[in-house]
């Protein structure tokens, strides 16, 4: 998966980074978590401090439109962020159990 276009803006008002990027990729649809891993890598945060808005799929392409957000640090993202959010962007539970 690669980044296409990359925008970044300041958005002081909720002490964050509004990131609108375009992503390359090949087969399926990659899913929130290795978006976010790939966006955290490029854009040098830790993977806490970024929300995933959404992922829009362009038809026929592979190829999508991804709007996320950087706060400043987690305890603001988790007092700004709705909770329909935060549970969209955790990892999903596999079913297996440690041990």
């Amino acid at each position: 998966m690669e980044f296409k276009q990359l925008v970044r803006e300041k958005n002081p008002l909720l002490k964050r980074e509004d990131v609108h990027a375009r992503i390359r990729f090949d087969g399926a649809l990659p899913s929130r978590q290795d978006v976010l891993k790939a966006l955290a890598e490029t854009l040098g945060v830790e993977e806490d401090r970024i929300v995933l808005f959404t992922i829009r799929p362009f038809t026929g392409r592979h190829e999508a439109h991804v709007e996320a957000a950087v706060y400043e640090d987690e305890a603001l993202k988790q007092r700004l962020t709705p909770a329909y959010l935060e549970k969209r962007n955790a990892p999903k539970d596999t079913g297996e159990v440690e041990g």
